[in-house]
């Protein structure tokens, strides 16, 4: 893929998002190198979306209330 439209792009967040749900118990300290390591991309602008989504989403999953992340985990809202 050379050039990622935004659609691409959003789709490659997506992704990210997706793995770093199941990622989100893993060790703050170490979240950028779990998200290097896990990551598909190749091109620097497809590894940032990717990572980009990862961190989003742990970040996301962390600060949720433990209630609400039942409901999270199970739905993805």
């Amino acid at each position: 893929m050379s050039d990622s439209t935004s659609f691409q792009l959003s789709r490659i967040y997506a992704g990210g998002w997706g793995v770093g749900r199941q990622y989100a118990d893993s060790d703050p300290a170490d979240m950028d190198g779990e998200a290097d390591r896990l990551n598909p991309y190749l091109l620097p602008v497809e590894r940032e979306r990717w990572g980009q989504g990862f961190r989003d989403a742990v970040s996301r999953v962390r600060n949720t209330p433990v209630r609400s992340r039942d409901r999270l985990m199970r739905t993805g809202e």
